[in-house]
């Protein structure tokens, strides 16, 4: 009997011993897997907190949380972003009108319809020249001195194209100068609200691009307008001081939650 038993319990002893190296791994494997979990968490935590430190710019938060506020300021954020493109994109679908004008009243004279809508068509392919380079500016400036750059370069466009003569000028001007200003205010804007919306991301950019129909819808009897009353020329323009009023007035509600990276990164980005 105490054979048998001594027997017994070495088994006992030998088939613990058996298992216990298999449970060892595991544990090993959950606590390095955990440790892994939490350094990366912290590694996270003070990434997002490193973005705010050090950082000058006016349109950047502190900190950058990981939460989403789905709401409060974001809202205002909203609104800078709708206004810009009631603005920029508002005026863009209003081409139709001064194409009109310009065509029935001869104000290019021997250019025809199909000439003075190249300006349009120019106007509306320079929104979207900046595209590749928006990451390119907007880390060493910032999104508010980017927006800002814009307007100014589309309402400097529309005041030349007051004055110009030809129809090539006005290809440069109300074409290509109002186009690549736009493209430069429109594009910052529209990355700004989704750092503020995390269930309401899809509502939050909605509303903001329902600004560019919108402003075709307001802005083209709005010029038609002006133009009957005190003609194309003094249409453009205070069409060109209202881009500057707005915009710069809603502009503080452009801010972003994650600071630009200052340095680094590819020019064009494709």
């Amino acid at each position: 009997m105490n054979r048998n038993d001594t027997a017994t319990s070495e088994d006992e002893k030998v088939s613990i011993a058996t298992l216990s190296p298999e449970r060892g791994p595991l544990d090993a494997t959950d606590k390095s897997s955990k440790i892994e979990t939490s350094e990366s968490k912290k590694d996270l935590e003070a990434g997002c907190s490193s973005n705010g430190k050090g950082d000058d710019d006016d349109d950047v938060l502190p900190k950058a949380p990981l939460t989403f506020p789905d709401g409060g300021f974001g809202w205002a954020v909203v609104l800078g972003a709708f206004m810009i493109q009631f603005c920029v994109f508002g005026f863009n679908f209003s081409w139709g009108v001064y194409q009109e004008h310009y065509v029935n009243e001869n104000i290019f004279p021997g250019a025809g319809l199909t000439d003075i809508s190249w300006a349009g068509t120019i106007g509306a392919g320079s929104v979207f020249i900046t595209g590749p380079f928006q990451s390119s500016m907007t880390r060493p400036f910032g999104t508010r001195p980017v927006i800002a750059t814009g307007i100014v370069i589309s309402a400097c466009g529309l005041v030349l194209a007051s004055f110009v003569t030809k129809v090539w000028q006005l290809y440069l001007t109300q074409g290509f100068l109002f186009g690549l200003g736009a493209g430069m205010a429109i594009l910052p804007a529209l990355a700004v609200p989704v750092q503020w919306f995390d269930k309401k991301r899809g509502l939050a950019s909605g509303i903001s691009v329902a600004g560019s129909g919108i402003g075709g819808a307001a802005l083209a009897p709005l010029n038609r307008y002006l133009i009957s009353r005190v003609g194309y020329e003094w249409a453009l323009r205070i069409m060109a001081i209202m881009f500057i009023v707005v915009v710069f007035s809603i502009l503080p509600c452009i801010r972003t939650r994650v600071a630009p990276i200052k340095k680094g990164g590819p020019l064009v980005f494709w």
